[in-house]
């Protein structure tokens, strides 16, 4: 574990060398990408995307339970998977586009699909992925896959990621794997250790928000989140965040986001600021103050707030 890497190991077994980003080169440009399973040939999983992600910028990716012609989106789910496989190289159906470069790699070729691979910061939504062997403790088990990430020094870069997210906790036994705080530890452990221009938080939110149902402790770690983002966004990354739903995710999602992007059915929905989604999907919540002592059936004033609940 200790051992300096020079290498990095795929999920498959694949070793790679780091990746060097070439100047002026965009982390993402899809350009009418559209996929189709191994199995479903017929069927696209992805219709005629395109994304641009540039140094310095947030962007998320929400995927629509509705399609603009009011039917529900039952595939959804599988839907954003493509599409982070795209992004991190873990793709394996076909992909027909004009333009397919993730860090300047073509994501439809499989030999360079291993360059993504081992390049991109990919943050998990399980933690049980991490799970080398239930023998060993949580902290342990971080360890060893830290330095299967390629970390040169597994101890240090989980005690930076301690430091930055204030968590005390020791990982000591084999049942915190799933905690709240080992979730927050998925996030950033990921991002330390390869230090990528490109971040993909694969459901991240929805990680987060199913590990506690406290709900001051949420807010607290959610904004431990927010702060993490915006500091590696200033340092230049490009960070690409999905949600399988806009319901539920937190505000400062929206404030933090540069570019939202909705999907459904395969297809993007939308593509702006928060503030343009806003007016678009009319989202945001009411407050109605009714003056006390008022005349019955008036007295009362609503005002919407520019926020989500």
């Amino acid at each position: 574990i200790t051992k300096a890497a020079t290498t990095i190991t795929t999920t498959d077994g694949t070793e790679m060398e780091p990746m060097s980003l070439k100047q002026g080169t965009l982390l993402v440009s899809l350009k009418s990408a559209t996929t189709f399973s191994s199995n479903q040939c017929d069927h696209p999983s992805l219709d005629d995307i395109s994304l641009v992600v540039d140094k310095g910028e947030i962007v998320v990716i929400l995927h629509a339970t509705v399609a603009d012609d009011g039917t529900p989106d039952d595939e959804g789910g599988s839907s954003m998977s493509y599409l982070t496989g795209l992004l991190t190289g873990t793709f394996l159906g076909t992909c027909v586009a004009e333009d397919a470069s993730i860090l300047g790699h073509d994501t439809r070729s499989s030999a360079e699909r291993h360059q993504i691979a081992a390049s991109v910061s990919h943050c998990r939504r399980s933690v049980s992925n991490w799970l080398v062997s239930e023998q060993f403790t949580t902290e342990e088990n971080m360890l060893i896959t830290a330095a299967l990430m390629g970390a040169s020094n597994p101890e240090g870069a989980l005690a930076e990621a301690k430091q930055r997210l204030g968590i005390e906790n020791d990982f000591d036994d084999q049942l915190s794997i799933d905690s709240f705080e080992a979730r927050m530890m998925a996030l950033l452990l990921p991002i330390i250790v390869r230090d990528s221009p490109l971040i993909v938080a694969e459901d991240l939110l929805e990680s987060l928000d199913e590990s506690s149902s406290n709900a001051q402790e949420k807010d607290s770690s959610f904004r431990k989140v927010s702060e993490v983002l915006k500091e590696e966004r200033r340092r230049g990354k490009g960070i690409v965040m999905t949600a399988s739903s806009a319901r539920g995710v937190p505000g400062w999602v929206y404030d933090i986001a540069d570019r939202t992007i909705v999907m459904s059915k395969g297809r993007v929905l939308f593509s702006g600021p928060p503030s343009d989604l806003r007016k678009q999907f009319g989202l945001g919540y009411h407050i109605t103050f009714t003056k006390p002592g008022g005349p019955a059936g008036g007295g009362s004033k609503r005002h919407r707030r520019g926020g989500y609940s």
